[in-house]
C-alpha cells in the first residue's frame, strides 16, 4: 500500500542552479512551491536562491530496499539523523549526484557530526540505498522542473511551433469551462501573446507516491480570468514512470464511463532534457485541474478531514453524516469502476489517504467528490476477494506520525449496500453480485483467524491492531452471511 503520506507538502532545499535554469520565455515564467507558493530560483532577501525538494521514497524504493537488502525507510532514516541531517536531504542527494560525489558528501557529513566516518552499518546501508536510486533511475527535483517547463514550451507535433504544448492544455481547460458556465469566452489562444502580463505560474503543488503535480496556471490578456491545469511528473524513469502511463490509460477509460466523477486526462507524454546521467526522458500525464481539496483521515476515528489548499490538519472536519456519505460515495465508486477484462475482473484500488479523491463542496449539505489517481490491487489478490473486502471493510492508514495505525470506516452494512450498487452500475446482474457474495463468503469462512493479515487486501493495513482488525472482519462477515443468504461463524 502506498505511504498515506504521499499527499504532501513540498520541501525547500538549496538550489545551485544557473542564472538562466528556468529558460527565457515570450512571457514571465514564474517557479514556486510550498503552501504559500514561495518563488524558486531566485535570490531571497538574503541573497540564498531555494527550490523544492523530494521528501519521500517511491514505492519502488521502499520495496527494492526491503526486498533485495532487508532495510527499511526508518534505518536510512536513523542513520541520515546520525549524519545530522534528513532523509530527504540524503535523497535529493542521491538523486542528483554520480555515486563517488554521493560518497564523498558521507564523508563530509561524517565530519561535521563530529564523527571520524561512518560505521560498518551505517556506511553498508547508506550505499546500498544509493544503488537503489540507481536501479529506479530516480530523478531529481531540478530535472523534474526541467522537465515541466520542457514539455509546455515544446511544439504540440514534432516540428511544430513552440508552446503548443501549453496553448493546447489552456485551449482544453477554456474548453471545460465553457461547457459548466454557459456563457463564458472560451475562444482558444492562437498564440502566445494571448497570455497576460502575469504570465505562466508552476506551483510544486504536492509530492505523491510515484510523480511530483504542478497546477500550471495561465493568464490572459483582456477580461478573461486565468485557467489552470494539472501536470505531473514521474519521480523515476522505472516503475514510477510505468505507473503514470498506466494512470493515464485509466483515467482515460474511467473518465469515459463516468465523467462526473473522474478527473478529465489531457494525455500522458515524455520529454528528453539533460541530467547528470545523461540525456532522460521523462513521462508526464496533464490533466484538467479540479479545484477542490483533499480529504484525509487521522488515527483517532474514521471522521474525515478536508485539507484547504494543501493546508495538512484537523481543522476543516466534515459532520460525522456527511462524512459517512462521503465514505459510502467513494465505497461505491470503488466498485462502479471495477472493469471486466478478457483476464476477469479488474478492480480499483485507489484509497482515500493517498490523495486519491478530491472534494469540493457544491452546497451546505452536498460535496462533489472526483478521482484523481487510479490504483490496481496487490499481486496475487483474487478479484472478487479484493472488491468485497474493500466494500465491506473500507479502510485507510492513519495519516502523520500514526501512520501504522488502520483506521476501519466500520460499517459494513452501509458498504455492503453501496458496493453491491457499485458493482450492478458496472454492468454486472443483480444474480451476477448475489453469486460473487456467495463465494466470497465461503472463502472468507475458510480463513483462520490466525492468517488474516495475510490476506491481499488486509495485508495493506497489517501494522496496527490486529485484534481490533478480526473484530471488524467478524462484524463484515457477518453482514455478508446475511446477505449472502449463509452462516457468518468465523472460526
Amino acid at each position: 500500500m502506498p505511504d498515506p503520506s504521499s499527499a504532501t507538502r513540498p520541501g525547500a532545499s538549496p538550489a545551485g542552479v544557473p542564472p538562466d535554469f528556468t529558460g527565457t520565455h515570450p512571457f514571465a515564467l514564474q517557479i514556486c512551491f510550498g503552501d504559500e507558493q514561495r518563488r524558486a530560483y531566485v535570490p531571497d532577501g538574503a541573497g540564498a536562491v531555494y527550490g523544492p525538494g523530494l521528501q519521500l521514497l517511491t514505492n519502488a524504493t521502499e520495496g527494492l530496499l526491503a526486498q533485495a537488502y532487508g532495510l527499511s525507510r526508518a534505518q536510512i532514516h536513523d542513520a541520515a539523523c546520525r549524519l545530522g541531517v534528513d532523509l530527504p536531504y540524503l535523497l535529493n542527494v542521491a538523486c542528483q549526484t554520480p555515486t563517488e560525489r554521493f560518497a564523498g558528501r558521507l564523508r563530509e557529513l561524517a565530519v561535521r557530526a563530529g564523527r571520524a566516518g561512518l560505521d560498518g552499518d551505517d556506511w553498508r546501508s547508506l550505499e546500498l540505498f544509493k544503488s537503489v536510486i540507481e536501479q529506479v533511475q530516480g530523478l531529481g527535483p531540478q530535472v523534474i522542473v526541467r522537465a515541466a517547463i520542457s514539455h509546455l514550451a515544446a511544439g504540440a507535433e514534432p516540428g511544430g511551433p513552440p508552446y503548443g504544448q501549453l496553448l493546447g492544455y489552456v485551449n482544453r481547460a477554456l474548453a471545460i469551462h465553457r461547457d459548466r458556465a454557459p456563457g463564458f469566452d472560451s475562444t482558444p489562444l492562437r498564440g502566445v501573446e494571448g497570455i497576460g502580463a502575469e504570465g505562466v505560474q508552476l506551483w510544486w503543488i504536492k509530492e505523491g507516491s510515484a510523480t511530483i503535480v504542478f497546477r500550471v496556471l495561465v493568464h490572459l490578456s483582456g477580461p478573461r480570468p486565468p485557467v489552470a491545469f494539472a501536470l505531473n511528473v514521474a519521480k523515476d524513469l522505472t516503475a514510477a514512470g510505468e505507473e503514470l502511463r498506466r494512470v493515464g490509460a485509466d483515467l482515460a477509460e474511467l473518465h469515459q464511463i463516468d465523467p462526473r466523477h473522474v478527473v478529465r486526462p489531457f494525455g500522458t507524454h515524455s520529454v528528453t532534457v539533460a541530467n547528470w546521467r545523461g540525456p532522460v526522458t521523462v513521462p508526464l500525464l496533464a490533466a484538467e485541474w479540479f479545484d477542490g481539496h483533499e480529504l484525509h483521515v487521522y488515527a483517532d476515528s474514521p471522521l474525515l478531514h478536508v485539507w484547504q489548499d494543501q493546508r495538512m490538519g484537523k481543522d476543516h472536519p466534515l459532520a460525522p453524516e456527511a462524512s459517512d456519505r462521503v465514505w459510502e460515495t467513494i465505497v461505491r465508486l470503488g466498485a462502479r469502476y471495477t472493469r471486466t477484462t478478457p483476464d476477469g475482473l479488474l478492480p480499483l484500488a485507489s484509497h482515500i489517504n493517498a490523495g486519491d479523491f478530491i472534494v469540493r463542496q457544491r452546497a451546505a449539505d452536498a460535496w462533489d467528490i472526483v478521482l484523481i489517481w487510479c490504483r490496481r490491487m496487490p499481486p496475487g489478490a483474487v478479484p472478487a476477494d479484493f472488491i468485497v473486502l474493500a466494500g465491506l471493510m473500507a479502510a485507510t492508514r492513519a495519516f502523520g506520525p500514526d501512520c501504522d495505525r488502520t483506521v476501519w470506516w466500520d460499517q459494513p452494512e452501509r458498504g455492503l449496500a453501496a458496493m453491491r450498487a457499485g458493482l450492478e452500475q458496472a454492468g454486472l446482474t443483480p444474480s451476477q453480485v448475489g453469486g460473487i457474495l456467495h463465494r466470497v463468503h465461503e472463502r472468507l469462512l475458510a480463513t483462520p483467524p490466525q492468517e488474516l493479515q495475510q490476506h491481499p487486501y488486509l495485508a495493506q493495513f497489517d501494522r496496527g491492531d490486529r485484534d481490533e482488525m478480526r473484530r471488524v472482519f467478524a462484524r463484515a462477515c457477518a453482514a455478508l452471511g446475511k446477505a449472502a443468504g449463509g452462516s457468518a461463524q468465523i472460526g
